[in-house]
């Protein structure tokens, strides 16, 4: 049974858009700045269902344009015509990413980061798909090396905390999210990832602090409410978390408006 992944700086394929539109246009691939369609594409790419993701799926009330799997044909044209686009390249990474097209994704990652070498959001997706794929030491390496680049980046760490986590190497993931709280890092993402740290070492009653602390930071996140739940009836953490194998790296939902911060899963620079 697949363990759960440790929380993060991935949150769970929820796109944030960092350039607001200030009117509503259609998408399209006219000739234009490529910032001003990267916004467009991703702002209907959060307005269209997911289940419109294949082209089969029924449409969306707007027809095949509001459909996902149009969408995406639509970015992909953006980068036939912008191939050196770093905000393109990230958009179709996280459109593959969410269409479970893991292999597309790493294409785009690799072609953003020959682009723009130091990009923090582009590798920790990057380092998720290895840890996902099994491949934690690609992961760490991908992940160490960006944090030299950027050693200011609370994410990385957190992302690091997690491939540590996988391999069971629990104290250079204690490491890594004690450097990540240092940097400004989210403290109930920090406390949560430590529960999940002292569970797995059989300190229940630390794991239980740690889940109370991360729950008062954020009341009504359902993760810490859930491992609370699971120590009292003995139910594993995997278990406990049917959606952990879809989605491991869940964040606390981000407080209202949606553009607040801290944490984007994938900024889209």
């Amino acid at each position: 049974m697949r363990r759960q992944i440790l929380n993060g700086a991935l949150a769970s394929l929820v796109f944030v858009a960092l350039v607001a539109c200030a009117t509503q246009r259609p998408p399209s691939c006219e000739a234009g700045d490529p910032d001003v369609k990267v916004t467009d594409l991703h702002s209907a790419w959060l307005a269209a269902p997911a289940c419109t993701l294949y082209a089969g799926a029924p449409k969306a009330g707007g027809g095949e344009t509001r459909s996902r799997a149009f969408l995406r044909r639509q970015a992909q044209n953006l980068a036939f015509r912008h191939p050196t686009h770093v905000r393109t390249r990230m958009l179709l990474a996280a459109m593959a990413y969410d269409a479970n097209d893991p292999n597309d994704a790493t294409r785009h990652l690799d072609t953003l980061l020959r682009l723009q070498p130091t990009h923090p959001e582009a590798a920790i997706l990057r380092s998720r798909i290895s840890v996902e794929e099994g491949n934690t030491p690609a992961a760490v390496r991908l992940l160490e090396s960006q944090i030299r680049l950027r050693p200011d980046h609370a994410g990385l760490r957190e992302s690091l905390a997690s491939a540590h986590f996988v391999d069971r190497d629990y104290a250079a993931a204690s490491a890594a999210l004690d450097a990540a709280e240092s940097l400004g890092g989210r403290a109930e993402r920090v406390a949560y990832n430590r529960g999940l740290i002292a569970e797995e070492q059989g300190d229940l009653e630390a794991a239980r602090g740690f889940y109370q602390e991360a729950e008062s930071r954020s009341p009504g996140w359902p993760r810490p409410m859930e491992r609370l739940a699971g120590l009292r009836t003995g139910v594993p953490a995997d278990r406990a978390a049917p959606t952990a194998a879809a989605d491991p790296l869940a964040y606390p939902p981000p407080p209202p408006p949606i553009s607040q911060p801290p944490v984007p899963a994938v900024a889209l620079r």
